[in-house]
């Protein structure tokens, strides 16, 4: 009994890093070549925050990735890190700015619960002709600050803006 209690918090933990890296998968397998980190990002921002059906940020996220303001905007030190094992292991190649997975997507679609491969697809057909700089000046846009106000959010958790929005 207590050993299953354990594991039913070791799958909690594991499902948010699990998730993340099969979504990051996902979006570089739907984009080939995406171009860069900050697109990516933002992206995953997205993902994690954006409501299609109330056309705006919520903190409702569908993974569980916290985003804090950085110097390009929301960003997430848990995506990132995700991201980083994958270039480590081989899983993604990053040649310049260019990102690609090196995974089937019918291995990854097989793992992605049905309504985060939806939301990305949406996600991907609204943002995913904007480039990484395009879809900075959207997401702070989305957030309400102001490029030359930028500095004032740094390290702010993204839910404290969204709750003030």
């Amino acid at each position: 009994m207590v050993i299953g209690v354990f594991k039913q918090i070791d799958n909690l933990f594991n499902r948010r890093p699990f998730l993340t890296k099969n979504s990051i998968l996902y979006i570089l397998n739907r984009v080939k070549n995406l171009e860069g980190r900050l697109k990516l990002m933002k992206l995953m921002f997205l993902l994690e925050h954006y409501d299609f059906d109330k056309n705006k940020l919520t903190n409702q996220k569908i993974i569980g990735n916290n985003f804090i303001i950085y110097h390009h905007g929301p960003f997430s030190f848990e995506v990132y890190n995700e991201l980083l094992k994958m270039i480590k292991d081989k899983t993604i190649s990053e040649e310049g700015y260019s990102i690609r997975s090196n995974i089937n997507l019918d291995d990854i679609e097989k793992k992605l619960p049905e309504n985060i491969s939806k939301k990305i697809k949406k996600i991907l057909s609204e943002f995913g002709e904007f480039n990484g700089f395009e879809l900075e000046n959207k997401t702070m846009n989305m957030l309400n600050i102001k490029k030359e106000e930028k500095s004032k959010f740094l390290g702010t958790p993204v839910e404290v803006i969204i709750s003030n929005l």
